[in-house]
């Protein structure tokens, strides 16, 4: 395993710090997560990529390409969790 900086998609790193358990992603979104283990995630081009929430990864699952370029405003809360 490396230590340093490992792209994820369209600009996201992910760091990981072997003398460290803990890991810090930076998400699809732009927010920083301290364990990405606790977030949602899905495969983007080959890589894991990390969102802040359900409603940023349904968000995602709708239009990928168009998620990851910028031309989704960012979700607030999930819509299908208030049906």
């Amino acid at each position: 395993m490396m230590d340093g900086l490992h792209s994820i998609a369209h600009g996201q790193t992910m760091t990981m710090n072997t003398n460290q358990e803990m890991q810090t992603v930076k998400s699809a979104c732009g927010g920083v997560l301290q364990d990405p283990a606790q977030y949602p995630s899905a495969m983007f081009n080959g890589a894991r990529v990390y969102f802040c929430n359900a409603a940023c990864l349904n968000a995602f699952l709708g239009a990928p390409e168009a998620f990851m370029a910028g031309e989704i405003e960012h979700p607030l809360e999930d819509e299908s969790a208030n049906s």
